[in-house]
């Protein structure tokens, strides 16, 4: 029942109904801009614990700790493969990930700001209007 009668004065306020339209576009754009965020997130993390994995792996092969590996079923050629693996993989994920962020779109970032501004200046100007009546 009050849903209905909220839903009815948004209808009836255009105002309400702007403010309404603009929540749901600043949260889809600010989904949006997320994801993109996670993904870059997501590449980088991913190159750095790679990165890591290659430099230990070629750290143990050259102060004769291969060895080590053996006990996991590790040889010294597919020590020596997995280094150059990780290391590559790990290069080709920050890359794409600082290109991400070098190509990122700013001109969606400064969309979503301006539908924040005009929420935030929409809701002031309503609270003048309730103030004043």
């Amino acid at each position: 029942m009050q849903d209905d009668k909220l839903s009815t004065e948004v209808e009836n306020n255009p105002t309400e109904r702007r403010a309404t339209e603009l929540r749901a576009a600043i949260s889809d754009l600010g989904h949006e801009l997320d994801t993109q965020r996670t993904k870059k997130a997501a590449a980088m993390g991913g190159g750095v614990f790679l990165g890591l994995l290659a430099v230990i792996a070629a750290n143990d092969l050259a102060h004769g700790k291969a060895g080590l590996w053996l006990a996991i079923g590790i040889s010294d050629s597919l020590l020596r493969i997995l280094a150059i693996v990780f290391g590559v993989a790990a290069l080709l994920l920050l890359g794409y990930g600082i290109r991400r962020q070098l190509h990122r779109d700013h001109r969606r970032e400064q969309e979503l700001e301006a539908l924040m501004q005009e929420l935030e200046d929409l809701q002031s100007h309503q609270g003048q209007l309730r103030i004043k009546n």
